[in-house]
């Protein structure tokens, strides 16, 4: 890879982050899928593409390339914080919950990976007769955060090209 190469990629990789940032994820799909065709291996632009999928509620497209991403990117715990998302957004609340459990082990002072985990976790004792402990003002309905921005983009991206 040559510098113009890296600099083109990086240039690339920016607007998609800028994309992301902005909500035009349907752009910043098209943007990463473009990129991914001249570096398909590339795992930064792959995570990238599973964030961008969930954003537009593709969760079992999302779902199906971070589960190759957990594989191939073992101890990244944005990685792990973004499966859990993803799982818990098709409703595999246990699978979730096992992946945000090891996004936590992997990064104990991550308050993003503590409070979906916690989120899931009271979603798992909702759906076995828990108590949610919802007011009426909410229609006694949880108000799932799960549109949250989650983890940026490019902060993972160290942890694979740093």
């Amino acid at each position: 890879m040559t510098d113009t190469d890296t600099g083109g990629y990086q240039a690339a990789f920016e607007q998609v982050q800028r994309l992301l940032n902005a909500g035009d994820f349907e752009q910043a799909l098209e943007q990463v899928d473009l990129i991914l065709q001249v570096h398909p291996r590339d795992v930064k632009s792959a995570y990238a593409r599973a964030v961008i999928l969930r954003r537009l509620g593709q969760h079992d497209a999302s779902v199906a390339l971070l589960e190759r991403l957990v594989q191939g990117t073992q101890g990244v715990p944005a990685v792990y914080e973004e499966y859990g998302q993803a799982l818990h957004a098709v409703g595999r609340i246990d699978d979730a919950i096992g992946a945000l459990r090891a996004a936590v082990a992997l990064n104990p002072k991550s308050a993003s990976s503590w409070r979906l985990l916690g989120e899931s976790l009271h979603s798992e004792g909702e759906g076995r007769g828990g108590r949610g402990g919802h007011s009426a003002s909410d229609g006694g309905h949880p108000r799932p955060s799960w549109d949250c921005e989650g983890p940026r983009v490019g902060a993972a991206g160290t942890a694979w090209h740093g």
